[in-house]
Formats: C-alpha cells, sequence, structure tokens
C-alpha cells in the first residue's frame, strides 16, 4: 500500500504545473550559474528525468527533452559542442528506453515521420555526393546531419509514449514556463551586453548563437498562451506580457513583421470563447497594441528603423541589410551550380563551427537538397496540413496559427533547419497529433468459469 502510496504521489506531481515549474527553474539554474555550480541544478534537472518511468504515459518527457535544449550559457556550435545537454540528453534517452521496454508501447509511425525522414535522406544523399565529388568531408556537416536525424527519432519515441488522455494543456503550461525562462535570459542578456535599450545584432545567450533564435521560440509560444486564455484562463494574459517584451526588445525581422501580422488573428480566436465580452476585449486589447507600438516608433529611432527593416526583408533584395542580399544570392548560385541534388549542407557551415543558413526555409531547402529536396519539402508540407485538416480539437485552429506563424518566419528567417526550433517544432506536432484522439484498440479475453456440478 505504502508503494503505491509513492507511486501516486509521483504520477500526481508528474501531472501538475508543479513539475514543469521545477523542470524550467532548473534549466533557468543551469544556464544561469557560473562553472562548476551549474553541474548542481544541471545533475537535479538529470535524475528528474528518470521520474515519468513511474508515469501513467510518457508525456513528461515532451518537455524534459525540450528543456534540455536551454542549459548551456555559452556559445554553442559543432566546433564546441554543448556537454552539459550531450550528458543530460543521454540520461533522458536512457530513461525513454528503458520506459519503451517496460511499457511496450505500440510504435506510432506517422506520416510527417516518413515524410521528414526521406527529407533527410535526401540531405544527407546530397552531402555524400558532394563529399565524394570533391574528395572532402566535413565532420560539421555529418554532425549536423545526425542531430536533424536524431530529432526525428526522439519525435517519433514521444509519440509512442504520449498516451491517449489530452495533453495539449500540460504541453502548453510547460511551453509557458519556458517561455518565461527564455523572457528573462534574455532581460539579463540585453542588461548585461548592451544596458538599456534594443538588443544589438550580435546577442546570444549561449544556447541562441544569435536573438533570431530566442525570438522565434518566444514568437511561436504565443499560440500555447492563447489555448490556455481561450481555456477560461485570462491571467496568462498577464504572464504572455513577459515573452512580448523580450520580443520587442530583441526586435528581430521575423520577429517584429510576424507579430505585427498575427497579433489579429491570434487575438481574434484566443477570446471567442468570452461570449459577449470578446469584441470589447478584442478591442481593447489590439488598441492596446497599436497604442505600444506607435509610442516606441515614435520616441526611439532604432526601433522605428528596425520595424520599416523587418518589412523590407520581405522584398529580400530590396532590403536595406548588405548581408542578407549578399546570403541570398549566394544561396541561389549554389543552387544553381547543382540544381538537382544541391550543393550540400556544406555550403552554410562556418568556419566558427556555426551553420549560417538562408534566410528562407524553402531556399535553404533548395540548397541542401537541390529540386529532389524541394519536392521532398513540398511533399512534407502537403502531408502537414492534410493532418491537420483531419484533427478534431477544441484548438485546433490556434494551433493553425502555430504553424503559419513557422511558415511566414520561414520566409524572413530559418525556422525548422534550426536545431533548437526545429525540436520545438516536433514536440509541438507530437503533442497535437496525439492529443484526443480515440484509445487505442484493446482486446479483452474472459473466460467462462465452468458451471459448478450440481451433485456437488
Amino acid at each position: 500500500m505504502r508503494i503505491n502510496t509513492f507511486v501516486e504521489k509521483i504520477r500526481s506531481f508528474l501531472n501538475s504545473p508543479f513539475f514543469l515549474g521545477t523542470v524550467a527553474i532548473l534549466a533557468f539554474l543551469t544556464w544561469l550559474l557560473p562553472t562548476p555550480f551549474y553541474w548542481i541544478p544541471a545533475t537535479l534537472y538529470l535524475l528528474l528525468g528518470f521520474l515519468p518511468l513511474f508515469g501513467k504515459d510518457g508525456r513528461s518527457y515532451l518537455l524534459l527533452f525540450l528543456g534540455n535544449m536551454f542549459l548551456e550559457h555559452d556559445k554553442v556550435s559543432f566546433s564546441s559542442l554543448p556537454f552539459v545537454s550531450i550528458v543530460v540528453g543521454a540520461a533522458l534517452l536512457l530513461s525513454l528506453v528503458i520506459y519503451l521496454i517496460l511499457h511496450r508501447p505500440v510504435m506510432r509511425l506517422t506520416p510527417i515521420f516518413w515524410s521528414l525522414l526521406l527529407l533527410s535522406l535526401v540531405f544527407f544523399s546530397s552531402y555524400l555526393y558532394v563529399a565524394f565529388r570533391e574528395g572532402n568531408a566535413d565532420i560539421r556537416s555529418i554532425l549536423y546531419l545526425l542531430a536533424f536525424i536524431y530529432f526525428l527519432v526522439i519525435y517519433l519515441l514521444l509519440c509512442s509514449v504520449i498516451g491517449n488522455e489530452e495533453t495539449l494543456p500540460y504541453y502548453s503550461t510547460g511551453v509557458v514556463f519556458f517561455s518565461l525562462i527564455i523572457s528573462f535570459e534574455v532581460f539579463i542578456g540585453i542588461l548585461v551586453n548592451s544596458g538599456l535599450g534594443l538588443a544589438t545584432p550580435s546577442f546570444s545567450i549561449g544556447w541562441s548563437y544569435t536573438r533570431e533564435t530566442a525570438s522565434t521560440l518566444l514568437l511561436l509560444s504565443l499560440p500555447f498562451y492563447s489555448i490556455l486564455i481561450h481555456e477560461k484562463k485570462p491571467y496568462y494574459f498577464l504572464l504572455e506580457l513577459f515573452p512580448i517584451a523580450a520580443i520587442l526588445l530583441l526586435s528581430t525581422n521575423s520577429g517584429l513583421s510576424t507579430f505585427i501580422l498575427f497579433v489579429i488573428p491570434l487575438t481574434i480566436l484566443t477570446l471567442q470563447n468570452y461570449g459577449k465580452y470578446s469584441n470589447y476585449f478584442t478591442l481593447f486589447i489590439l488598441f492596446g497594441f497599436a497604442g505600444l507600438f506607435g509610442l516606441l516608433m515614435g520616441v526611439n529611432h532604432d526601433f522605428n528603423f528596425r520595424v520599416g527593416e523587418a518589412f523590407g526583408s520581405l522584398l529580400y533584395f530590396g532590403t536595406r541589410d548588405t548581408l542578407r542580399r549578399q546570403i541570398t544570392s549566394d544561396s541561389i548560385s549554389a543552387f544553381l551550380s547543382n540544381p538537382i541534388l544541391g550543393s550540400s549542407i556544406t555550403t552554410f557551415v562556418q568556419n566558427d563551427g556555426t551553420l549560417r543558413f538562408s534566410f528562407n526555409t524553402v531556399l535553404s531547402t533548395m540548397v541542401m537538397g537541390g529540386s529532389i529536396g524541394l519536392a521532398a519539402y513540398v511533399l512534407y508540407e502537403v502531408i502537414l496540413y492534410l493532418d491537420f485538416a483531419k484533427k478534431k480539437n477544441p484548438a485546433k485552429w490556434l494551433f493553425l496559427l502555430f504553424i503559419l506563424m513557422v511558415e511566414v518566419i520561414g520566409v524572413i528567417d530559418n525556422t525548422i533547419y534550426n536545431l533548437t526550433i526545429y525540436l520545438f517544432f516536433l514536440t509541438s506536432l507530437c503533442c497535437f497529433e496525439m492529443t484526443s484522439r480515440p484509445e487505442d484498440l484493446q482486446i479483452h479475453e474472459d473466460y467462462f468459469l465452468r458451471p459448478q456440478n450440481k451433485e456437488e
């Protein structure tokens, strides 16, 4: 009885916001504390990764794997690998494998998995072709491709262990916690690097090598705030002000333009569930954001310039950003040099071990996989929206905004080929695909008891 009570308490903790908050706080402390003290919260995070073994399902792994991407406070690249994240990630993978052995869930090979696997194989083929042709292997390209496939395998395993119960509100709460710690990291990073004011182009907080990565993650967290607010939890709007403030302080091209484009539909869908007051709340919030943008553009010349540059970036060659124009031009030339298989991932590898993709997801795809890669990407897009259309969920249209935000950001910047954003996108897709689905068919065999002999 005592053991059962202990297990029930662990399960109650795993399914509560306290577990999600604990994971987020440990991730934040690991990022914040200096060497070697960060190993204390990192070790606790690692041990926390074995608690889902006692859970009824594996939903807790979603946030544990996602939070592992936010542990590093030093700049991360393929020349300086994130040691802490690798150690914690290995422990999480071990825990997940043990869970699979103990519970033996049905493997869920989703259509999205097959489409992304095909895209990965095209990228790998392009790399091998270029490497054999030029006689030059690049370890950083290989590490990136392996990481891309590894995250896809993690997505497959998470889809298999997530269980049958409603998971989206649970996952949304976890995303809220992580967006808050990212916001605080952004505030600290700006204060340390540039004082009061907007983030500079060289801004970095370690795991987010550039300000674009942090900005994109914060933007993509907003639909999950909306999912919770839509469920009559309006207090999440106050928490949402923190990531919005961080987005404005980062002031990236993709961040500002996407926020402006989506603030109206996001607000309308979020407040639909508030009856006769929804229109009043919608107008109040939209006028509030309009006034805030007008005030910032009026008093801050740098912010005014960045808003104009954000929409100018949609034109590519019409932008004043010479680096963006040069990278776009070089990417087009790289594709034309080998339009069938592309010039491979090595085109984007920099001397410092980082990868600088084109400022467009489709163009990056064409460079890494050529016309074949583009066809595989189109297939993935078709499957993504067909899969979405089949889904029945109260938060369906808010999640559609999440997908569309990924697409729009991908027009201006890199999205799913950034590994941190890629994992966030995959865990979100996994949660949406697996939530609110009919329970697995279970067959029970009931044996009839032999009737007793009347003589007995």
